[in-house]
This record gives C-alpha cells, sequence and structure tokens, in this order.
C-alpha cells in the first residue's frame, strides 16, 4: 500500500515525478504567461488524464505539464484545447536526474 508515484509542480519550473527507481524532470516550454492561476490544477488533471488513458508515467508527465502551460498561457480561467495541449506536449522536455 502507498503511493508508487509522486509528482512535484515546480510552477514555471516544471515538473518531477520519481517512480521510485528513477526521477524524471519535465521542462515546460517557453511562453507568455498570461494568468498562472489554476495551472497547477491543469497539471494534475492532464496527469490524472494520462493514467486514465493509459499513458505511462513518462507520457502522463509529459501531457500534464503542457496541460499546466496551456492553462498559463491564456487568460482568465481558460485552459487549453486539445491541439494547444498536444502542441505544447511536443515542446516538453523530459530528463532523468
Amino acid at each position: 500500500m502507498g503511493a508508487s508515484n509522486i509528482y512535484l509542480s515546480l510552477s514555471d519550473k516544471g515538473a518531477i515525478l520519481s517512480g521510485g527507481d528513477y526521477i524524471l524532470y519535465a521542462i515546460p516550454p517557453k511562453i507568455k504567461e498570461c494568468n498562472p492561476v489554476a495551472s497547477g490544477d491543469a497539471l494534475v488533471a492532464g496527469i490524472v488524464a494520462g493514467f486514465a488513458n493509459g499513458l505511462t508515467n513518462y507520457e502522463s508527465l509529459r501531457y500534464g505539464v503542457a496541460c499546466g502551460t496551456a492553462a498559463a498561457n491564456l487568460d482568465g480561467t481558460d485552459f487549453g484545447s486539445k491541439e494547444m495541449v498536444e502542441g505544447f506536449c511536443e515542446q516538453v522536455k523530459i530528463t532523468e536526474l
């Protein structure tokens, strides 16, 4: 019992995933931040959506960071379209620590 993965949001610096025997660091693309409010919530929602759709930990981390980036890139409480998130996914860099 217990958590098998731990995700840590680093705000505009990205996110970290610890999966026990590995640590991944996701670096978001550079954007002109419009409103970071709830972008952390979008990150978590993207990670959960990734898992729900059968993505790997690596892919879910990338998708979550892309969702958070899309949310911070928009005014107010808007969230990114699927196309916008997918575009940001391609720009998220992941390295193993």
